[in-house]
């Protein structure tokens, strides 16, 4: 499954709503799309918790519609997401979920470290993978290339 931002006006005087790159590519490809409104929103924690097979009936309490149940999740991939992870989304895969972080931790955690990294005239520049806790890009890096 494929998880990303909702889909937005993309320009700034247009009127038509549309998915996100990532959303568009997903749907091309058939993946099942996800596109909370907020990452800690209750029914996509638990679209995300509860196996594909699992019929939401007309009693369920949704705040919104989402799209199909994911779960059970193995791993979870996230870059430049751009919204906090609350710590049941982290505790849901089996195998936790890395971020893909745009520079060389730990010199640059947090927002823009790619204009950052520019801007002090980093050399080399590189990207880092980790494993994502609840302090911001802290979690244990996984692998990092330049």
């Amino acid at each position: 499954a494929v998880v990303t931002q909702p889909p937005k006006k993309r320009k700034k005087r247009s009127k038509t709503v549309t998915q996100s790159p990532v959303g568009q590519l997903a749907l091309e490809l058939n993946l099942p799309l996800l596109t909370p409104i907020k990452a800690n929103s209750k029914v996509f924690l638990n679209q995300l918790a509860t196996d594909a097979s699992v019929e939401r009936g007309p009693n369920d309490d949704h705040e919104e519609d989402l799209g199909p149940n994911v779960g059970p999740i193995d791993l979870c991939i996230t870059a430049a997401y751009g919204q906090y992870l609350p710590k049941r989304f982290l505790a849901t895969p089996a195998l936790g979920t890395v971020n893909i972080h745009p520079s060389l931790l730990p010199k640059w955690r947090g927002a823009s470290p790619v204009q950052r990294s520019l801007q002090a005239g980093d050399n080399p520049i590189g990207v880092s993978v980790l494993y994502t806790v609840s302090a911001m890009d802290a979690g244990p890096i996984v692998a990092q290339t330049t």
